[in-house]
C-alpha cells in the first residue's frame, strides 16, 4: 500500500467510519507505521470528527426539543450543515497540503505510530516513538510479518529432556508450572506447581546458578509460594519442589529426564524501562505483548495479548500471538 492508494480509495475516511475491510485495515496500519504524512491526515480527521461530534449531538437534541418551531428554518439549517461540512473538507485539504500528504506523499520516516481500534473507537494505539529505536523497528517488523522473534536465551532456559534408560522413577502428574523456561520481571515471582495425590506437604528450593546460593520455602500444603526475599536482577535461577507423601516418601519435580526448571530475572534497568512504558501506555496491549514476548517475558506477554478486546481491529493478530505464546509456554 502507498499514499496514492490511500488517497485514491479514500481509505482514511473508510477506516474512521468502520467501513474498511479487515485486510485493508491491516495494510493501512502497517503503512501508517512508516508514513507520518498519512498519520497526520488521519489524526487531523480524527480531531475534527471528535470536535464536531458533541456539537452535532447538541444540535440534534435542541432540534428535537424545538421541532415545533424549526419547520421554517429546516432548509436553512441543512444548508448551514452542508456549509460546515464543506469547511471541514477545505480544512482537511489545507492541512493535507501542509503535511505533504497531498503534494508530497511518499516520504517515510523512522518514527511512526500504529493507529488502530481500542474499544471500537479508532485512535492512537501504539506509541512506538516512546520505545527505543531498536524496539521501534522490532515492533514494526513483528506487526508487518505477523511473527514474534523470541530471544535465543529461551532455548537455554527451557533446556532439553534427558535420555532415560528404564522406567521413570518420578510421578508424571507432578510437575512445576511457573516460572519455567522464561524471563520474569518480578524479583519475587510466584512459584506454582501441579498438585499430586496423597501429598501431605510441599517445599521449594531456589538455586542461583552462578553463586549457588539457595533460598527455601517453609513446609506447607499449598501449591504456590512467593519468596520472602527478592532475587537478583539479571541472574538465572533453578528451582524444584519436593512433595512429601502420606507414606513418608518424597517426590521431586522436575524429575529426570525432564529438563531443569530455570528462569531469569530481568535486568533492573530493563525492568524500569518496561514499567515506565506500561505506566504511560496501559492500554497498548498489543505493543506491550510484543515487547514482553521478544524480551522472553512470556507470562506478561500472554496477559497483554489476552486483554486486547474483541472489537479491536488488532484482536485477530493478538489472538494469533496469544496462541503462539501459550504453545511455547506449554512446551508444545
Amino acid at each position: 500500500m502507498d499514499c496514492e492508494q490511500v488517497a485514491r480509495d479514500e481509505l482514511v475516511e473508510k477506516y474512521l467510519s468502520g467501513q474498511l475491510e479487515p485486510s485493508l485495515q491491516r495494510d493501512l496500519q502497517v503503512h501508517i507505521l512508516e508514513c507520518p504524512e498519512c498519520l497526520a491526515l488521519l489524526e487531523t480527521c480524527e480531531d475534527i470528527r471528535d470536535d464536531l461530534a458533541p456539537r452535532a449531538a447538541a444540535i440534534r437534541q435542541k432540534s428535537e426539543k424545538r421541532s415545533w418551531s424549526l419547520g421554517p428554518l429546516l432548509l436553512s439549517w441543512r444548508s448551514a450543515a452542508l456549509a460546515g461540512l464543506a469547511c471541514v473538507v477545505v480544512v482537511a485539504a489545507v492541512l493535507g497540503v501542509r503535511t505533504g500528504w497531498i503534494s508530497g506523499h511518499g516520504m517515510h520516516s523512522a518514527d511512526g505510530t500504529v493507529v488502530t481500534s481500542e474499544g471500537g473507537k479508532p485512535g492512537t494505539f501504539l506509541e512506538i516513538s516512546a520505545l527505543s529505536p531498536a524496539e521501534q523497528s522490532a515492533v514494526r517488523r513483528t506487526i508487518s510479518d505477523h511473527n514474534i522473534s523470541y530471544p535465543p536465551e529461551l532455548s537455554d532456559l527451557r533446556g532439553k529432556p534427558g535420555t532415560l534408560l528404564g522406567e521413570s522413577p518420578g510421578n508424571e502428574a507432578f510437575r512445576v508450572l511457573e516460572p519455567l523456561g522464561e524471563v520474569v520481571i518480578e524479583s519475587r515471582p510466584l512459584f506454582r506447581w501441579q498438585p499430586i495425590a496423597s501429598a501431605v506437604s510441599y517445599s521449594v528450593v531456589i538455586i542461583d546458578t552462578k553463586t549457588k546460593k539457595m533460598q527455601s520455602s517453609p513446609v506447607g500444603n499449598l501449591t504456590q509460594w512467593q519468596p520472602a526475599h527478592p532475587l537478583q536482577h539479571g541472574e538465572v535461577y533453578e528451582w524444584q519442589v519436593t512433595a512429601v507423601m502420606s507414606d513418608g516418601k518424597s517426590v521431586i519435580a522436575p524429575a529426570f529426564p525432564n529438563p531443569k526448571a530455570k528462569f531469569r530475572v530481568i535486568d533492573q534497568t530493563r525492568a524500569d524501562e518496561l514499567e515506565r512504558f506500561r505506566q504511560t501506555h496501559p492500554e497498548a496491549h498489543l505493543v506491550l505483548g510484543i515487547v514482553y514476548a521478544e524480551a522472553g517475558i512470556l507470562k506478561d506477554a500472554e496477559q497483554e495479548f489476552s486483554e486486547v478486546p474483541e472489537n479491536s481491529r488488532d484482536f485477530e493478530l493478538a489472538q494469533n500471538f496469544l496462541r503462539n505464546v501459550r504453545k511455547l509456554r506449554q512446551g508444545s
